[in-house]
């Protein structure tokens, strides 16, 4: 059959029609014998791989592990592009049967770095660390917690990559320091980061040392090992300072590192509170890496806060110099975005009790409340989310402060209103809604002149704002805010928050328009399995669907559904639209 691979373009439907039985669509799925026997006899070629990277997704555990190892073991891996050996990669990782993980796990480890003279970074390099951090990252994962049975595969020479020796391999210099693991495993040595030596960094070197600090400082661990020198760490990362991804990395290392030594902790702590200010303008990831740190370093909360409002308040300076005056340059907004991105990840991290406490109360007047009531809509979204987030922290804040979600909800931009209505039902079901003054069902009568809604209160206003997104998706022009008042006014009801069949009703009609999310159709098709099923008031529950039956069996009948491809092009293009504002905003970062 591998001739057949080579010759004109004709014979290869001699090949399809032997692959047929690789990629049938149930039901007509033969048996997994039938399957596994193509799989074996079909040529591996360039043209046929993707037939082999499907059948690592197969129903039949006996053919997942026979394509991995085609595809690992038996064939180079240089055959497979890139994009092909993220897939096998992806599809091996996320392998949830025990006995075919352990075959991807094996093949990782022996043949795969085997095929590499033993240089992770060159299989790092392979999948892309940028691109696909998190997947790179349980790859090494996968390595490292093996490193015992890879080591003595080495030194037994039993390693089935066509005369590839570890043993020789590490004994030479390696970057990744797999040298040093083989030294560890054999004399039980004290082994140190020679930092110095790593001045040229890489990507795929940075994230290997990241992952190799937090392995060996486990507790499941029994190397000992000791970690590298803060200040020589401090060096590097100012050297690396102008790439982001090598520079998280590195900063990275810090929640592993014994901070007893007093200089090293001096040093390393000034360098984060020089560096949270830039990273807070170009890099949310590394400006949570910074905060992870320094949590590290100030493990006494009031302490972290004090440092931080120092650091917001240095990077408000321009701001006081304006002297009051409305903020509009780009200058003046990246540091208003930068002063809400710290406080944002201040308080995503702070505990309940420090609601009080009179730094957080300082940034909530000098900054969140200054940045909501913004003129340029990025600065007020960034306040809103500071604002939610500090109103989580106690019931008295989430009652004094509603009134500004309201009117997010009634007069602001989409975005703005999106991160309004996460607030509200965070809030909601976080403190209770009747703690809020929101009502636990719909009033019987709805208000029709401006006088009445002026007699409203903040709570009934907000229950009618939230209750607005479950109505027609394309007379708001905004899709998102349908699922998350659906999603929330689900949790809501789970967690008895309220008991209103014509609430109940409007979710049900969600469930049957066609032009809800499958996502949203899964997550109420849960809810209303468990809410009817679960908890010791579920009689109360199943009367309460009872109830909302008829109410739902008119609105469907009556509903003025949308031709569905009309909206589907209409999401297209409200997609494409934030795509492009996303690449415009990262181009302009």
């Amino acid at each position: 059959l591998l001739s057949f691979d080579d010759a004109p373009c004709s014979s290869f439907s001699v090949i399809f029609e032997f692959s047929l039985p690789l990629f049938i669509d149930p039901p007509l799925t033969p048996r997994s014998a039938v399957r596994l026997a193509a799989l074996n006899a079909l040529p591996y070629s360039a043209r046929t791989v993707p037939d082999f990277i499907k059948r690592t997704r197969d129903v039949s555990t006996e053919v997942r592990s026979r394509a991995f190892c085609i595809l690992l073991k038996d064939n180079p891996i240089s055959v497979l592009s890139h994009d092909d050996l993220v897939q096998v990669v992806r599809s091996g990782i996320s392998e949830r049967t025990a006995e075919v993980k352990e075959t991807f796990d094996l093949l990782i480890c022996t043949t795969v770095l085997a095929s590499v003279n033993g240089d992770i970074t060159k299989i790092l390099g392979r999948v892309n660390v940028r691109t696909n951090e998190e997947l790179c990252c349980q790859v090494i994962r996968v390595i490292l917690e093996n490193t015992q049975t890879l080591l003595a595969c080495a030194y037994n020479h039993t390693v089935p990559a066509e005369g590839k020796d570890f043993g020789k391999c590490a004994e030479r210099e390696d970057p990744t320091g797999l040298a040093i693991m083989v030294k560890i495993a054999n004399t039980k040595a004290h082994a140190t980061f020679e930092t110095h030596t790593y001045q040229e960094l890489t990507a795929e070197l940075a994230l290997f040392w990241r992952l190799y600090c937090e392995h060996v400082s486990s507790p499941e661990d029994t190397i000992d090992i000791t970690l590298p020198d803060i200040s020589a760490v401090c060096v590097l990362i100012r050297k690396h300072a102008g790439d982001i991804f090598i520079s998280r990395q590195l900063v990275l290392l810090g929640k592993h590192m014994d901070f007893g030594d007093e200089i090293g902790r001096t040093n390393m702590s000034s360098l984060l509170r020089e560096m949270l200010p830039v990273a807070a303008k170009a890099s949310d990831e590394l400006s949570a890496a910074i905060l992870s740190v320094l949590r590290n370093i100030y493990p006494n909360e009031d302490e972290l806060n004090g440092v931080v409002s120092e650091v917001i308040a240095d990077a408000r300076e321009p701001l006081e110099e304006t002297c009051g005056k409305v903020a509009e340059g780009e200058a003046e907004v990246q540091v208003w975005r930068c002063c809400c991105t710290i406080t944002k990840l201040l308080l995503q991290a702070a505990s309940k009790r420090t609601h009080e406490d009179p730094i957080l109360g300082g940034l909530l007047k000098s900054v969140v409340l200054p940045a909501v009531t913004h003129v340029n809509p990025a600065v007020r979204e960034g306040g809103v989310s500071c604002l939610g987030l500090f109103c989580l922290l106690h019931l008295k804040p989430a009652q004094d402060y509603l009134f500004l979600f309201v009117r997010v909800l009634q007069h602001d931009t989409s975005p703005l209103k999106m991160l309004a209505l996460k607030a509200l039902f965070d809030m909601a079901v976080a403190f209770g809604s009747t703690s809020l003054g929101i009502p636990d069902a719909l009033p019987t009568q709805t208000p029709t002149s401006v006088a009445a809604s002026s007699e409203q209160s903040e709570g009934e206003k907000a229950l009618d704002e939230m209750v607005h997104f479950l109505g027609h998706p394309e007379e708001l022009g905004i899709t998102d805010g349908n699922n998350i008042a659906a999603e929330g006014f689900a949790k809501l009801f789970y967690v008895g928050a309220l008991k209103c069949c014509a609430l109940l009703s409007k979710l049900s009609v969600v469930f049957f328009d066609p032009r809800s999310c499958d996502r949203l159709k899964q997550c109420l098709n849960v809810f209303f399995i468990t809410y009817a099923f679960s908890r010791r008031s579920h009689r109360s529950h199943q009367d309460l669907l009872v109830g909302c039956f008829m109410q739902t069996i008119r609105a469907v009948l009556t509903f003025n559904f949308v031709n569905k491809q009309q909206f589907q092009q209409q999401q297209q293009q409200q997609q494409q639209q934030q795509q492009q504002e996303q690449q415009q905003q990262q181009q302009q970062q």
